[in-house]
């Protein structure tokens, strides 16, 4: 291997105050160091205009709202819990005393896992009591 002569030679230090790429401090202008009048003043933003926020969604302004916490009494106890929780804990109680909207909520809330039955069919079934009810 040959020593081959350095193809971008660093430029001679010159310290004359004609040199455009030297501040009268001694501050080198060069890549990477601008001039000082052209810098940014100290507390000066390079974008003050910034960023434009991002309006908030109905679905992340809904979703924030139902995970804030608040306090219940539940059995003379107070528990504290998201209002999601609250939410479906006090649909499936009103299903359970047969309140008819939360029961049209609730089922909407179960019928939306299931898949359509086959062929449309219904099929009744006699029991004689709950414990017989199949598993569909």
């Amino acid at each position: 291997m040959t020593c081959q002569p350095n193809r971008y030679p660093e430029p001679a230090q010159q310290h004359c105050e004609d040199d455009p790429h030297i501040d009268p401090d001694g501050y080198r202008v060069g890549r990477g160091k601008p001039p000082k009048y052209t810098q940014f003043k100290p507390g000066q933003s390079g974008n003050p205009g910034g960023k434009r926020k991002n309006e908030e969604s109905c679905h992340d302004l809904l979703k924030e709202e139902m995970d804030r916490l608040i306090a219940i009494r539940e059995n003379g106890k107070t528990i504290t819990l998201s209002k999601r929780k609250a939410f479906v804990k006090a649909v499936v109680n009103g299903a359970i005393q047969g309140n008819p909207s939360d029961e049209k909520i609730l089922l909407r809330f179960i019928k939306s896992d299931e898949k359509p039955r086959k062929n449309g069919s219904l099929q009744i079934i006699k029991v004689d009591s709950e414990d017989e009810i199949p598993d569909c």
